[in-house]
């Protein structure tokens, strides 16, 4: 759908955008599902290994005596400067801490990046009428994991500074997360950028200021909605099951934990494709604003 350079484009409806991506999503449902549980499942292995091996149980019990002895220090005055927490050993805590962060790690900053990468590719090959399959999207997103994972230190970065001003009075908290929040929408095509132009982290982050320019309502009620309300909707459902589970089966048993953490696997790989596609459509349509008629950009019609 090309426009003529004298028309004025206007921007794709959210609710287009949003109807595109459920579009894409049931056309291509094995595909960007199997892009999802890349992301997912390692997570979900990771922990159930760790409680397979009593590496959660040991490190829960010891932060329990812990938080009892806090609790005791509390109601009788006895704080103090908090060093007798050193005293208590450490040795079940500390395997379990440092399992968790390299679940996240692998999952947040390698699996995921593969993922929304993969994903990125996949509704390129979609508009250039070609057929995207599992293998050649995965494949041709491992290029782009180094500038990715750059991105994703950048983003810890600025999360550390905005804790930091949350550490101060009411407004210092108001300003570290008014801060990230606007940076965020206006950097938040970076990824579509680096995956989409291949182009480097740097030259990225200047090309998503420019393309979000005009557009940070618009781009805060697409993440509201793709990212926010799903999650939201899909912890919502975890929590209903899974504290039926706890009532039928008893808090701690496995068969209430493994229905827990199975249930939020399945959410998950069902409601992370919609933000990918969704913002790589966002992607398209704000580069279809800025460039209105440039023939090399796909088509937007989300109805075919």
């Amino acid at each position: 759908m090309q426009q003529s350079p004298s028309s004025t484009p206007t921007p794709m409806p959210l609710f287009t955008l949003i109807r595109g991506a459920l579009n894409l999503l049931r056309r291509y449902s094995s595909l960007f599902m199997g892009l999802a549980a890349l992301q997912v499942v390692p997570f979900l292995i990771g922990t159930l290994w760790m409680q397979a091996n009593g590496v959660e149980a040991r490190a829960t019990s010891q932060l329990n005596v812990i938080m009892a002895e806090m609790t005791r220090r509390v109601e009788n005055g006895q704080m103090g400067d908090g060093m007798w927490v050193l005293e208590y050993p450490r040795a079940d805590i500390a395997p379990y801490i440092w399992g968790m962060l390299g679940v996240y790690f692998f999952s947040i900053f390698i699996m995921r990046n593969l993922a929304m990468a993969a994903s990125v590719i996949a509704v390129g090959e979609h508009y250039r009428q070609a057929k995207p399959r599992l293998l050649n999207v995965v494949l041709s997103s491992l290029r782009h994991l180094p500038s990715l994972f750059a991105w994703g230190c950048m983003c810890v970065l600025a999360l550390f500074i905005a804790l930091f001003f949350a550490l101060a009075q009411l407004p210092g908290l108001v300003l570290g997360l008014g801060l990230l929040w606007f940076f965020g929408v206006r950097l938040s095509l970076v990824p579509q950028i680096i995956v989409a132009e291949r182009i480097d982290v740097f030259r990225a982050i200047h090309h998503s200021w420019v393309l979000t320019r005009g557009a940070f309502g618009r781009i805060s009620n697409i993440w509201i909605i793709l990212v926010v309300l799903l999650g939201v909707l899909a912890s919502y459902v975890t929590t209903i099951i899974s504290a039926i589970a706890m009532a039928l089966f008893g808090e701690t048993s496995a068969m209430a934990i493994a229905l827990t953490q199975g249930l939020s696997t399945v959410t998950s790989i069902m409601t992370l494709p919609m933000a990918y596609i969704g913002f790589t459509l966002l992607y398209y349509d704000q580069i279809r604003l800025a460039y209105a008629g440039v023939p090399s950009n796909p088509s937007l019609n989300v109805q075919q």
